[in-house]
């Protein structure tokens, strides 16, 4: 790591102030070191857990900071280095592993119901067009986060090890 780089040492990247390291050691993990050597210097160093809601600032940031061919140069990135690393520790995922929620019909169902509400009220001159965008995009998003949680709880259930893959042997 290079010792005059910046940390940021949070989940929300774009309102973190950089922490300036020069000449200091700082505690990290193996795997934060490889995704900062694989990531473009210009970019922090990043000291902290990146769940959905790190990743998503990350892109964010480098779309407001680093523009639109730089942010999808650096998914690129981040994708390989994921996919590396998966094949190297040996992790799969597949279809077997995935359990489609009992409750998933009745959030569709619910959801397209939300979309046609929302529909109604722009036909009716209640909201923008945009304003409708806006709340079925939500609503299709809420409705995918409930169908995640509700798979992860039932593969809980079933294994006792939510979202957790099993690896295979050849």
């Amino acid at each position: 790591m290079d010792l005059e780089s910046q940390v940021l040492n949070d989940q929300d990247i774009v309102h973190t102030e950089p922490i300036d390291c020069v000449r200091t050691r700082i505690e990290t993990t193996v795997g934060r070191v490889l995704m900062s050597a694989a990531l473009p210097p210009d970019l922090p160093f990043l000291n902290g857990t990146l769940k959905k809601k790190g990743l998503q600032d990350l892109v964010n940031y480098c779309f407001v900071n680093l523009g639109l061919p730089r942010t999808v140069e650096i998914l690129d990135i981040v994708k390989k280095l994921g996919f590396s690393a998966a094949t190297r520790a040996g992790i799969s995922i597949g279809v077997d592993d995935m359990r489609i929620p009992g409750k998933k019909g009745d959030l569709v169902t619910k959801a397209r119901k939300d979309v046609l509400e929302v529909e109604t009220q722009r036909q009716q001159g209640a909201i923008t067009d945009g304003e409708r965008h806006n709340k079925i995009i939500d609503i299709w998003h809420r409705a995918t986060e409930s169908v995640s949680e509700e798979m992860f709880k039932e593969m809980k259930a079933s294994d006792g090890r939510a979202g957790t893959s099993s690896t295979r042997s050849s």
